[in-house]
């Protein structure tokens, strides 16, 4: 990487941390993520073909869809005391929230409005760990429903912030990250969370949720990330967290499927930057062995949920199935996918993509063990919230879905959800605010944007 392309890197890193001051060199992996941004932004600012045909179908794709914003109506029930049995744990018991992933965990893309800006970790609105505002203003995460339930929770990162930043908290997620890293974004939560003095490590209830698989599937057509290997990088971590980390539930989410990625390109700018980030996915001669892959990698995560090892009084892991065979969005006027659901590198889900991410993973977990969906179709923006009953109030295990009726108890749990509107989508709804943190977006990525295009020669070798 050449002096200028060290530059803007810098710039990225520096403004993810505009919450916080910089405190720790990001690894290998992020770096290598950031010069593959870059790289592929070289590329088609070099282009002139490549370049206009990204400002005609990429560009003006419209990124500003999102759910509407969710009006929330739950009763609000709380335990007597803080309960003993994981069993036993409802919504407004968890004060501690905890993510592991990638970059779409780290919010790579989400809100990204060009291709530098998909280098910058938008964490405080990332589906399964953000906190920024609220469900009012249109951020639906699972921290911030919860934080209906519990406004004194815990652990959601907030902001564009780097991993390492105050403001990502304990969403240990990396871009570029895979099964093999998962050890050590355990031993990164463990440590930070025992030092965490808002944090009672011994009394709090925790919610962690586990999604990484992406990476792999789309390196595998190289060697490696076999589902053996897959479960083993899991099975240390779990291994770790169950051993030190006492009142938590896990999610274990399924990956969903890669293979219709290309179906979602709009040209040969997409195309590029489909093959940068995912090329087994994209290659004729390797696709077909990516579905069976991603099925496999979920039966690892069903054997890994029902391993005893992991099922205690205070610790328990959850299969949340609900991704694995997710429909793509699709536009029911046009037939055609459409391309706003992805970022400007036509490969990271944007904010409309995380916000259905968040209310089905939610209602998953509201879902008895042996009744979760293993799809939902993400065209559909506007689905039911559910909500905990009192005949049902807590979130399900696979102990506390042992139950007589398990149909009426579905039943029951459908028909106490709140609705976020009534159809389908398109035609959908608009972002209607603009925040003081999107607009110093603008400005730096501008500036990040004119280090490209008037410096591109001298960026990478």
């Amino acid at each position: 990487m050449k002096p200028y392309g060290a530059f803007v890197v810098a710039i990225i890193l520096l403004y993810s941390g505009k919450c916080d001051a910089y405190k720790s060199t990001p690894n290998k992996d992020h770096l290598e993520f950031i010069n593959k941004v870059l790289t592929l932004s070289e590329q088609i600012e070099r282009d002139p073909v490549l370049k206009a045909e990204w400002e005609a179908r990429v560009v003006i794709s419209d990124r500003t869809i999102e759910a509407p914003p969710v009006e929330f109506t739950c009763e609000v029930e709380t335990s007597a005391t803080n309960p003993t049995s994981v069993h036993m744990v409802r919504p407004s018991d968890i004060r501690v929230v905890a993510a592991f992933g990638d970059s779409i965990t780290a919010g790579n893309g989400l809100g990204a409005r060009n291709l530098p800006e998909v280098a910058m970790e938008n964490r405080g609105e990332s589906w399964s760990i953000g906190g920024d505002r609220s469900l009012e203003e249109g951020v639906i995460t699972i921290p911030n429903i919860i934080k209906k339930f519990n406004p004194a929770l815990k652990g959601y990162s907030m902001c564009v912030s780097g991993r390492y930043m105050d403001r990502a908290w304990f969403n240990v997620a990396q871009p570029g990250g895979k099964h093999n890293h998962m050890p050590s974004q355990a031993r990164e939560l463990i440590d930070r969370m025992k030092n965490d003095s808002r944090v009672n490590y011994n009394e709090d209830w925790k919610l962690l949720t586990m999604f990484v698989g992406g990476n792999d599937l789309c390196g595998s057509c190289r060697g490696g990330n076999t589902a053996e290997q897959y479960y083993t990088g899991f099975e240390m971590a779990l291994t770790m967290l169950v051993q030190e980390m006492p009142r938590t539930i896990v999610n274990l989410v399924s990956m969903f499927d890669v293979t219709p990625l290309q179906n979602m390109s709009t040209g040969l700018a997409c195309d590029l930057l489909q093959w940068g980030f995912c090329d087994c996915a994209r290659n004729w001669s390797t696709i077909h062995t990516m579905r069976p892959l991603q099925l496999a990698y979920s039966e690892k995560f069903e054997l890994l949920a029902n391993d005893t090892r992991f099922q205690t009084n205070d610790f328990t892991v959850i299969l949340q199935p609900h991704m694995r065979d997710m429909m793509p969005p699709m536009d029911n006027e046009t037939g055609q996918y459409p391309p706003g659901y992805l970022s400007p590198d036509c490969f990271h889900p944007t904010r409309i993509s995380h916000q259905g991410f968040a209310v089905h993973l939610w209602n998953t977990m509201l879902t008895p063990v042996g009744m979760k969906p293993v799809s939902f179709d993400a065209s559909i923006i506007e689905v039911p919230i559910f909500c905990p009953t009192t005949e049902f109030p807590y979130i399900f295990t696979y102990e506390n879905s042992k139950i007589q009726d398990v149909d009426s108890t579905a039943q029951t749990v459908h028909s106490t959800a709140q609705t976020v509107g009534t159809t389908a989508a398109p035609p959908l709804s608009k972002a209607s605010f603009v925040t003081a943190e999107q607009s110093l977006l603008v400005i730096v990525s501008n500036f990040i944007t004119f280090y490209l295009v008037e410096k591109r020669a001298h960026i990478f070798a």
